[in-house]
């Protein structure tokens, strides 16, 4: 936390100013870590200064109030000032008012997996037809994958091109015996993005205005009561929902050693709840098969881009590749079931 950043929370820091912006009857306040932690008789809150503009709040706070009434609360609620903004201004610093949970941090466990897949299932279920308040400002990533994918494809051709004549390095020796298989896989979830089914997905999605978190993994979540509590939504986007469900798979196929056939009955508890249809099923394969995190790793490396522990991160990700490969192996089966 910056310095300016803390002069503001030492600053705002006051009964008298607080109580001017909320009506909550702010009783005491404790400082936090980058944050302010507010006693009430409704219970604790926390005031958090934030980087997310204006419009994105909007944004949000509409997200989480259609969240709530489509049956959906597993997250940490945005709560409106006086003036019924989901944020309050001070000195041009934004900070929100958020509720605050005592929990456990999230880890890889069988249990917290299986619970990880429910919360998922519930807020996909519920996160269909928002139509945001006015001022909302928002991503759109329905259509970029096709368009990414064959970009990346291309990158990894052209530095395919340059490596072949030049003295290599460890690094350039690893990505030159590997960027066959790369190129290959990519071609692979590049045919299934631009197939017919993956399009009706897409236009289904579009018109129920369906939304994700583009990012769904243990940083972003905590344990209350025994229940997955989502603690960030700070990427929600309108997007493809299963590209979520790609990523908590990695996630769990990087954090643990599990067997991958149990990796893939898991999603057994997030299909009972929501259950995918053929073309989600097709989505999830392609999310899979974007080797994204490579392609980054060698973009990052060759624009001279510092990346710490190179080497090893590569090997970690190819190793993260032949999960993936198995994985898909039992969801085609899954499909047909």
């Amino acid at each position: 936390m910056g310095r300016r950043t803390r002069l503001i929370i030492k600053r705002i820091g006051h009964l008298e100013k607080l109580n001017r912006y909320y009506d909550l009857d702010i009783q005491n306040i404790h400082r936090g870590r980058e944050r302010l932690i507010l006693d009430t008789p409704k219970g604790q809150f926390q005031l958090i200064p934030t980087d997310c503009d204006e419009g994105f709040l909007i944004f949000l706070f509409s997200a989480q109030q259609h969240l709530k009434a489509n049956g959906f609360e597993k997250f940490l609620s945005l709560y409106q000032s006086k003036e019924a903004y989901p944020y309050i201004k001070y000195r041009d610093q934004l900070l929100v008012l958020m509720d605050r949970m005592d929990g456990e941090k999230f880890t890889y466990t069988p249990i917290n997996i299986t619970r990880g897949m429910e919360t998922l299932a519930e807020f996909h279920r519920a996160a269909r037809g928002l139509n945001p308040m006015p001022g909302s400002e928002f991503k759109v990533s329905w259509g970029k994958w096709p368009d990414r994918c064959f970009e990346e494809i291309n990158e990894l051709v052209k530095y395919k091109l340059i490596i072949k004549d030049k003295k290599q390095n460890s690094f350039d020796e690893k990505f030159y015996e590997q960027v066959d298989r790369l190129i290959e896989r990519g071609l692979m979830a590049w045919q299934r993005f631009n197939h017919e089914d993956y399009r009706k997905l897409l236009k289904r999605e579009m018109e129920a205005r369906a939304f994700n978190l583009h990012s769904y993994k243990d940083s972003k979540l905590q344990l209350v009561d025994d229940q997955v509590i989502i603690k960030n939504m700070l990427r929600i986007r309108y997007e493809v929902q299963v590209y979520d469900l790609a990523v908590y798979l990695d996630e769990i196929l990087k954090a643990t050693e599990l067997p991958v056939k149990e990796v893939a009955e898991f999603i057994d508890h997030y299909t009972k709840i929501r259950p995918l249809r053929s073309e989600e099923w097709d989505a999830l394969i392609a999310f899979l098969l974007y080797p994204k995190g490579l392609y980054r790793l060698i973009r990052h490396y060759y624009k001279k881009r510092k990346v710490k522990d190179s080497l090893e991160r590569f090997d970690d990700l190819l190793n993260l590749i032949d999960r993936e490969d198995e994985l898909i192996t039992y969801l085609e089966q899954k499909k047909v079931e």
